[in-house]
């Protein structure tokens, strides 16, 4: 009765449904009054193209495994149209992460939108990511337009293997031959460490040391995976020795035998000196010697000889004399398994067994 024309649906200059796909539509309408008179009338309508901004969108890819490599493809962002970096208009598209990065896992080239691996995946850490992310029309519009979308993507959880099988696995001087194949003693970087105490930048286990900064592998990590390794288990005797050796008692002992003297050992048996400060990895002195002898003298510290340095061996010693005397050092913390921390309650059970006092 009014005689407006309306759109049905929208108009769409990149798809367009006219007859010749030209974006012209040719619509026939008839006029007729109360008399009967009747009149044909043809309008044409052009559909003119108005910038737009790419159309991203959000999709659900799945999972991957926590294990890929760092570099790893995880997915290619296009416009949803044009499926290339091309919005609508035929403007190239730049792209930006915005939001769900946890811990920065993921990187974004601009100009194609290829999603990689930029940092390990980790289950025990983040078992899921919603990754947010921009699309800007670079050229056209003033301001630019701009596009945003999403996606989201589960981790799988992957049984972690010891840190030499990693290593031993991995070929990182690039020649087509195996860590493992090249044997044991090879130190690529020249830096005076192993390539295997070099692994990935991780603390696989738990001892507050990252990997590339601990010469001990993943021990208990093989034991709980059943994935013990007799080569594994001889470099590992290998490096606790060297862990120690790296020490000032090193030096001492050459001094010693080059002058024909013996080690000294101490024996806590001739005189009581109580424990007084705690200790952790990385610590040196006398009195962590001492403890290593207290550990040694009831079993604990296994170690052939005593030495000034606290590392993974006597920290696996004080977690075995912690879990022995659970009750007197680990129960007052709420504690059920041994830390390897020489602290307050660890001092108080020492100096009670030797019957010593601060």
């Amino acid at each position: 009765s009014t005689g407006e024309l309306s759109l049905v649906s929208p108009l769409n200059y990149e798809s367009p449904t006219s007859a010749d796909g030209d974006n012209v539509y040719e619509v026939g309408v008839n006029v007729s009054d109360e008399a009967g008179n009747e009149q044909g009338v043809a309008i044409q309508i052009t559909v003119d193209d108005v910038d737009e901004a790419p159309v991203i969108g959000n999709s659900n890819i799945g999972s991957r495994d926590e294990n890929l490599a760092v570099g790893t493809v995880i997915f290619d962002v296009n416009d949803f149209y044009t499926h290339n970096d091309n919005d609508g208009d035929g403007d190239p598209i730049t792209y930006a992460i915005t939001g769900g990065n946890t811990g920065n896992v993921f990187t974004m080239d601009p100009n194609t939108g290829v999603i990689t691996l930029a940092a390990p995946l980790d289950y025990e850490t983040t078992t899921s990511y919603h990754l947010t992310y921009s699309g800007t029309s670079t050229t056209g519009a003033n301001p630019a337009l701009t596009g945003n979308g999403g996606f989201t993507m589960a981790v799988n959880n992957i049984p972690e293997r010891s840190r030499y099988s990693r290593w031993k696995n991995r070929d990182d001087d690039g020649d087509g031959k195996s860590n493992g194949d090249e044997g044991l003693n090879t130190d690529t970087d020249g830096d005076g460490v192993k390539d295997y105490a070099e692994s990935d930048k991780e603390d696989a286990d738990g001892d507050g040391i990252d990997d590339e900064h601990d010469p001990i592998f993943n021990e208990t990590s093989n034991q709980k995976n059943g994935a013990s390794d007799e080569a594994a288990e001889a470099t590992l005797n290998s490096s606790e020795e060297q862990a120690s050796e790296e020490t000032k008692t090193e030096e001492n002992e050459q001094e010693g035998a080059a002058e024909g003297q013996s080690e000294e050992t101490i024996n806590p048996g001739s005189q009581c000196m109580a424990f007084v400060n705690h200790h952790k990895i990385g610590d040196t002195g006398e009195e962590v010697q001492r403890i290593q002898q207290f550990l040694k003298d009831r079993g604990f510290f296994t170690f052939y000889k005593t030495t000034q340095y606290f590392g993974p061996i006597t920290k696996r010693a004080v977690i075995a004399f912690q879990n022995a005397y659970k009750e007197q050092t680990l129960a007052p913390w709420g504690l059920s398994q041994g830390t390897g921390y020489w602290g307050g309650t660890s001092i108080s059970t020492a100096n009670n067994l030797m019957e010593c006092s601060q």
